[in-house]
């Protein structure tokens, strides 16, 4: 009993460590979770699609070992990556008012289309996620492999929910304009480098 505790608990940890860094996954649920609009519907979203990609990757979806997939999915990341810089660039350079905090709810429908391609578009999250949390329960064998992807599950959940739960508490504090700029910027820096990160992998 002890030992599937402590592997799930590995588990746990290990997604943690990976999905905590500030991604633009990350700061999207954030940002609605600032304006408490659609974010329960983001959240479960963006975990849900988390854990497609590491029951995939676990299991050892033969499609995530050929070349010519990774290419395409790389080709499709970096096109979604520009049409999202270019979209917060241009939303930058428009006035940071508080017209921008109380802006026109995005419908559900779309958020959440948004909220996939920034999973599932992204090449880093797609191939690294993947290959890192596969990588590491192909160390264990039976049954602690399931613990362990049991174990990652639930970390994707708590981080996920957590800064969720986190960022709507604080809303009243965190929805500033300067919070917005702050925000805005870190997504640009942050999509800059993995768009840089990706171009150089296919030309390397």
């Amino acid at each position: 009993m002890g030992q599937h505790v402590l592997t799930m608990l590995n588990g746990t940890l290990f997604v943690i460590g990976i999905i905590a860094g500030i991604g633009p996954q990350n700061l999207y649920i954030i940002s609605y979770a600032i304006k408490q609009e659609n974010s329960l519907a983001i959240s479960t979203t963006c975990c849900i699609a988390d854990i497609i990609l590491i029951i995939l990757g676990c299991i050892g979806l033969s499609l995530f070992n050929s070349k010519l997939f990774i290419l395409f999915i790389n080709l499709v990341g970096i096109i979604f990556i520009l049409w999202y810089l270019v979209n917060k660039v241009r939303g930058l350079f428009h006035h940071h008012t508080k017209a921008k905090i109380a802006m026109v709810a995005q419908t559900r429908f779309k958020a959440i289309i948004k909220a996939l391609a920034l999973t599932w578009l992204n090449p880093l999250v797609l191939i690294d996620t993947v290959v890192l949390v596969a990588g590491t329960a192909n160390h264990y064998s039976s049954i602690w492999r399931i613990d362990f992807i049991f174990g990652a599950v639930l970390g994707d959940m708590l981080w996920i929910f957590g800064i969720t739960y986190l960022a709507k508490t604080f809303s009243n504090k965190l929805n500033r304009v300067e919070v917005w700029i702050a925000l805005d910027v870190l997504t640009i820096l942050i999509m800059s480098f993995i768009l840089y990160v990706t171009i150089g992998y296919l030309i390397s």
